[in-house]
């Protein structure tokens, strides 16, 4: 195929408008002070705190602060313990299976364990605001999609290697799992102070309207993390490289096959989303048409977020969209 024929970056169907929460600014000072006070701040986090803006536009003041926190501790461990870096950054305690279980148990039942690791007192801060908010049932639903997310921060970067499109599948799978989208959609029925009724969950266009959503803003992170991810630190962990390496074909290439899969996945979540199922029940209509909107704001933001913060940006990157950084 010439150069000029491959779909890019800006070819990415794009659903709806940017949405910002209109207590942004808020939640992001209240997050960055509860951060800092727990000794688990960095530098640039104003890079990534804006996120949960653009994921939950219109969810309350308290409930965004909680979502903010919880994106803030996640990104931080992706970026103190990062599977490509030789250890933590200095002066960080190691992230061992046992503090990741830990971690995970406290946001559960906030009982401190008997060892001590810095993450500890910030899930235990979790705990309470995500207990407030929310059930049992519904906190042990996010604790687990969060226990498989941080197993999934733990497969190799060597895992996939082999050529073929099994492998390409193979990385899909764990991808979704890794880039966390599992646990932020769970957080869709938070923002919106609800918990889905089993119904609703269980059925087979509602499921695959979730791990569409996933898939689309995994991927989408492969290709706007790709100067961070694979030129800077050397990862093999990534959508792009892995075509590259595995199917022997040009890093335009790769980016053309990434881009029209996504935006494929993208209308087919369209096509879900202007025939939703319908129950007896109008609540749980609602219910589905609450979530499913929840689903297409996450879709939105996982183009506009990404193109808005200067965490993916440089002048090193191979897509000229994001070449320039962004004042502030």
């Amino acid at each position: 195929m010439p150069d000029d024929h491959y779909l890019s970056l800006l070819d990415v169907t794009v659903l709806g408008p940017v949405q910002v929460n209109p207590y942004c600014g808020q939640s992001m000072a209240a997050t960055h002070d509860i951060c800092l006070r727990y000794g688990v701040g960095l530098a640039d986090m104003h890079r990534y705190t804006s996120m949960s803006s653009y994921l939950f536009p219109t969810a309350s003041p308290e409930r965004l602060v909680s979502i903010d926190l919880l994106n803030a501790v996640l990104f931080y461990i992706d970026d103190v313990y990062d599977r490509n870096a030789a250890g933590p950054l200095d002066g960080h305690d190691p992230l061992t299976a046992d503090v990741y279980r830990n971690c995970i148990a406290m946001f559960v039942h906030g009982r401190m364990p008997a060892d001590k690791h810095r993450l500890y007192p910030i899930w235990q801060e979790l705990h309470r605001r995500f207990g407030a908010l929310s059930s049992a049932t519904y906190l042990q639903r996010l604790t687990q999609s969060l226990s498989k997310h941080f197993q999934a921060t733990g497969i190799s970067n060597a895992a996939f290697t082999t050529p073929g499109y099994e492998c390409v599948r193979a990385y899909i799978e764990a991808r979704m799992h890794d880039s966390g989208m599992y646990p932020t959609v769970l957080l869709i029925e938070f923002a919106a102070a609800m918990e889905l009724d089993s119904a609703v969950q269980a059925h087979p266009a509602i499921a695959h309207a979730t791990y569409l959503t996933v898939v689309v803003a995994a991927l989408l992170n492969d290709l706007f993390s790709y100067e961070k991810e694979v030129i800077q630190l050397g990862s093999r962990f990534n959508l792009v490289d892995i075509l590259m390496n595995t199917q022997h074909i040009s890093f335009e290439a790769a980016v053309h096959r990434s881009v029209r899969f996504i935006n494929r996945l993208i209308a087919d979540f369209q096509a879900i989303e202007s025939d939703l199922p319908v129950w007896a029940n109008p609540e749980l209509n609602q219910q589905a048409r609450v979530y499913v909107n929840g689903l297409r704001d996450q879709i939105i933001a996982a183009w506009h977020w990404q193109l808005s913060t200067n965490r993916y940006r440089s002048s090193a990157s191979p897509f000229a969209a994001l070449r320039t950084l962004l004042p502030g």
